[in-house]
């Protein structure tokens, strides 16, 4: 797979399902008092990364003040909300799972089908 690099200069899409197959990202920005709106995770966990500002992030309806430079792990099957809290814009980056390979018997995830010298 070639390298990909994107820069981050505009709020949007960062990475797609054209991009990666395992990998959905995007860069956000809100202004003071702004807010996504709830959602909910599917089958794979999301990462969100404050840049910059102050959060609010509702997990299941419950608040955690969280202040930039931060992360926030959002588990699979997750209501979830990012509101601004500041008074200067959120910046914040989201990594969101979109394929989970399945675990065995043992709790193990199965291979992605590389060889250790990829």
């Amino acid at each position: 797979m070639p390298v990909f690099v994107r820069s981050i200069k505009e709020t949007g899409t960062l990475v797609s399902s054209r991009e990666s197959r395992q990998l959905a990202s995007g860069y956000v920005t809100l202004d003071p008092g702004s807010e996504v709106g709830e959602h909910q995770t599917g089958t794979g966990e999301e990462l969100i990364i404050l840049l910059d500002g102050t959060a609010k992030v509702s997990i299941e309806g419950r608040g955690h003040a969280v202040s930039s430079p931060s992360v926030v792990l959002v588990p699979a099957h997750t209501r979830h909300n990012v509101k601004n809290q500041g008074t200067d814009p959120l910046r914040y980056v989201y990594v969101y799972v979109t394929a989970v390979a399945p675990r065995d018997a043992t709790g193990i995830r199965a291979a992605s089908g590389r060889s250790a010298e990829s």
